[in-house]
């Protein structure tokens, strides 16, 4: 009996350099999605019978492959089957003019990836990978629907790490403030890195306006800018080993600084945190990814063509609600709920509309007419799902904001509706749930005595 293997393997051109490069990902005959979360993550899969429970791979760390020589990593499909799009195009082109700072992050974060199966530290890497070369193109030219999708996945596996450990004690004291210190300063580093590289052009560009040449006495901006860029580089070595001694003293293994491998990362998490001085915005938990996914899903929501139909755009609003709700931006949830009552509505009305006229026209087949019918149900689906997640994040708000808003109305009863609603902002209830509060009569007018003839 042949024994099947679980992946496919193939030899694919890389979208940049165009050297043959082997892809592998997991067959998708040999497996589906059993169980999923609300924002569409995948925690449980159902393989097909025969294979060994060895062989059954995270499929989704597969989701993003990497050339090995010129390092461009992109979402596996994208090198199966290539689009040849506009936004492709300056996504490579990004890539190859890309600073030397991008280098060394993909150079690092190549190091994760193992030569055989794919780990969680190698599809962490892969992804964040993806990630930082996405984001190089001009904003108008990033494909943000994709910046999206990675962000979300890589937001999945920190999940899945958060939720494979024990949770161990938040730090407190010197310790976390030590910590908040290094990743900040780990940020600026990265912002004055971006800044050097700026001053380091115009210096250049100077230098060739006064015809200075070379690195000599003659041309003092090359040799600044040259000592400028060496000093950097020293504070990121220096960094580093705070980094890691930090890192070391949470795990309650810290001696001296000597043995920290010269500031060399060992790990996951301290590479991640050393690479914040060469990359500020780098996401290293699930909630930066998660606020990530949204900022790029919102835009490509309200900027971008590749959602192709009503559903589609609709279905983005509906993850962007479930993601805002995640990383608890309730007031931001209920704003895109708002979002997709206004547009649900407005396309539904305008489905009707064509419907109407198109039987009055008689131009409308009964095909046609069934597909439009069936948009209003997918769309009116959405809007009742938006109207529980409504409710839901409104009940979650005046939970947490029970004890303001009991001792408020306490306070203020007997006292006119506007008095009442102003208190209860004053005392920090946002607006959506007095509105609610108002709607189901929980504060209201106070009735009026009728007169003689009341």
């Amino acid at each position: 009996m042949v024994k099947r293997s679980v992946f496919i393997e193939k030899q694919v051109g890389c979208l940049v350099c165009k050297r043959q490069i082997p892809l592998r990902y997991p067959n998708p005959r040999y497996y589906v999605a059993a169980t999923r979360e609300s924002d569409q993550h995948v925690i449980a899969y159902r393989w097909a019978e025969g294979l060994q429970a060895g062989e059954q791979v995270p499929p989704h760390y597969y989701a993003v492959w990497q050339c090995p020589h010129c390092l461009f990593a992109d979402f596996t499909e994208s090198f199966n089957r290539p689009t040849g799009g506009l936004k492709e195009d300056h996504l490579r082109a990004a890539y190859l003019k890309s600073a030397q700072e991008t280098r060394t992050v993909l150079v690092e974060l190549r190091k994760l990836v193992p030569e055989g199966d794919i780990d969680f530290d190698g599809a962490v890497a892969l992804h964040l990978a993806a990630i930082k070369i996405a984001t190089l193109p001009d904003k108008e030219e990033i494909d943000h629907n994709k910046l999206g999708r990675l962000s979300l996945r890589l937001g999945w596996l920190f999940r899945e790490r958060s939720e494979g450990q024990v949770e161990a004690e938040e730090s407190k004291g010197a310790l976390a403030e030590l910590q908040d210190g290094v990743e900040s300063l780990g940020g600026l580093m990265a912002s004055l890195s971006e800044v050097l590289g700026d001053v380091r052009r115009c210096a250049d560009g100077r230098a060739k306006e006064l015809g200075l040449m070379g690195e000599g006495e003659e041309n003092p901006y090359a040799s600044i800018s040259a000592s400028l860029g060496d000093k950097l580089d020293e504070m990121r070595t220096l960094l580093s080993m705070m980094q890691s001694a930090v890192l070391h003293d949470r795990k309650g293994e810290l001696s001296t600084v000597k043995d920290l491998g010269g500031g060399k990362p060992t790990g996951l998490d301290e590479l991640l945190m050393s690479l914040r001085s060469y990359w500020a915005e780098l996401p290293r938990s699930e909630e930066e990814c998660l606020r990530m996914a949204v900022d790029a899903l919102d835009y490509s929501y309200g900027h971008e063509s590749s959602l192709k139909s009503i559903e589609q755009g609709m279905s983005v609003v509906s993850l962007i609600i479930n993601l805002l709700a995640r990383i608890d931006d309730h007031q931001g949830a209920l704003r895109h709920v708002s979002e997709v009552y206004k547009s649900g509505m407005n396309s539904i009305n305008d489905l009707r509309r064509r419907i109407r006229e198109g039987k009055k026209k008689k131009i409308l087949s009964p095909h046609d007419e069934r597909m439009l019918n069936r948009k209003i149900g997918n769309i009116s689906v959405a809007i009742r799902q938006a109207g529980e997640s409504r409710r839901n994040l409104l009940d979650l708000l005046c939970e947490r904001h029970s004890a303001a808003i009991g001792e408020t109305l306490a306070q203020t009863e007997g006292k006119p509706l506007t008095e009442r609603m102003k208190a209860l902002k004053d005392a920090g209830v946002p607006e959506e749930v007095i509105s609610d509060l108002r709607a189901r009569k929980v504060i209201k007018d106070k009735k009026k005595k009728g007169g003689l003839f009341g």
